[in-house]
C-alpha cells in the first residue's frame, strides 16, 4: 500500500542491466560508436526523474564519492 523502504543489515541484490556481449573492435571503441552520448543518457534519466517526482514519488540516489568532488552533489539535494 505504502511507500517500500529497505530496512536490516543485509543489503539490497540489484542487477545490473544486460549488455552487449558481441566484442567491439578497438576503431568502434576509440570513436565512440554503438554508445549513446552521455548527454542523451542523461537527458532521459531527468526526463524520468521529473516524471516520478510530478507524480508524487520520491527518488533515492546512491552514489560514490566522486559526485562530492565534482560539484555535482548540490543537483541531488531537494
Amino acid at each position: 500500500m505504502g511507500t517500500e523502504v529497505v530496512v536490516g543489515y543485509e543489503g539490497v541484490r540489484v542487477t545490473p542491466l544486460e549488455r552487449s556481449r558481441r566484442p567491439r573492435s578497438s576503431a568502434s571503441c576509440e570513436r565512440g560508436l554503438g554508445e549513446k552520448p552521455k548527454k542523451v543518457l542523461i537527458g532521459a534519466i531527468a526526463a524520468e526523474m521529473k516524471n516520478i517526482r510530478d507524480e508524487g514519488g520520491r527518488i533515492a540516489v546512491v552514489a560514490g564519492p566522486a559526485v562530492v568532488h565534482t560539484g555535482a552533489s548540490r543537483y541531488c539535494l531537494g
